[in-house]
């Protein structure tokens, strides 16, 4: 795939799919790994009504806080707005009494409802994105198979389900490698 093979392909597949309109405002998930960056990227590149969101789960010491940094400076660098949520993780597994991973999500998709419900107040076409790409699909569906769902199950994630948007299912996870690597992005 040439230099600029993906943002074309990415283009086309947001275009031909209508996954969102020219002046939507779209809210992106950003963790500062190497997925959401290569999306805030083509996204940008698209010159599309973005704002990016951040959480920082404490959960890695200063590490957790070099990914907020970080996060706020790709969004600064892009003259983005950058919205952070700060979580006691820990805290919160305690009083649900479920692991590391289902509260992080759990406390993940409420503020980002919380976000989608004020944002909309100032444009209803709002949608919430993140970096789910091809390899993540798989996998889903994997362990939804090996969780005994049936047929339901063996489906996968939407890549548009209602306000929520996943615009890079259909890409594997080299390709954004690749994309990352060939314009020397950082994560």
């Amino acid at each position: 795939m040439g230099v600029m093979g993906l943002q074309i392909r990415f283009q086309d597949h947001v275009n031909s799919n209508m996954l969102w309109q020219e002046g939507d405002l779209l809210l992106l998930a950003c963790s500062g790994g190497v997925d959401s960056v290569v999306l805030a990227t083509l996204l940008q590149k698209m010159n599309q009504h973005l704002e990016i969101l951040h959480c920082n789960f404490n959960l890695r010491g200063e590490e957790s806080k070099r990914d907020e940094d970080f996060v706020r400076a790709l969004a600064q660098s892009m003259d983005v707005p950058c919205h952070v949520q700060s979580f006691d993780t820990q805290a919160a597994m305690k009083t649900m009494g479920k692991g590391v991973q289902e509260v992080a999500r759990i406390l993940r998709y409420e503020w980002f409802g919380k976000m989608m419900e004020v944002r909309k107040k100032a444009n209803k076409n709002t949608y919430l994105l993140t970096a789910h790409h091809a390899d993540d699909q798989v996998e889903t569906i994997a362990m939804n198979f090996f969780r005994g769902t049936g047929i339901a199950g063996l489906r996968g994630m939407k890549e548009k389900n209602g306000h929520r948007v996943r615009p890079l299912l259909s890409f594997s996870q080299d390709s954004l490698a690749a994309y990352a690597m060939r314009h020397q992005l950082k994560w």
